[in-house]
């Protein structure tokens, strides 16, 4: 099975808890909720586009960034 990495990011810029998500699902789109490991969950409000950051990103083995909020 295929696993893909998204670094996650709070508004702030400061890293979500935890910071990377893993999912066998590569396309998510703004708006969509994930629940990460620890059972908290987020709201996807921003995807990095930024091509000079996601290269940075795909040659640590991670698929790209999102912006999250904690949904309560």
């Amino acid at each position: 099975m295929t696993v893909f990495k998204y670094l996650l990011v709070l508004r702030n810029g400061r890293p979500a808890d935890p910071a990377v998500f893993l999912t066998p699902v590569r396309t998510w789109g703004l708006g969509e909720r994930l629940i990460v490991n620890t059972g908290q969950q987020f709201r996807i409000v921003g995807i990095s586009r930024d091509t000079d950051e996601l290269n940075e990103l795909h040659a640590r083995g991670i698929n790209g960034m999102w912006v999250v909020e904690p949904v309560a």
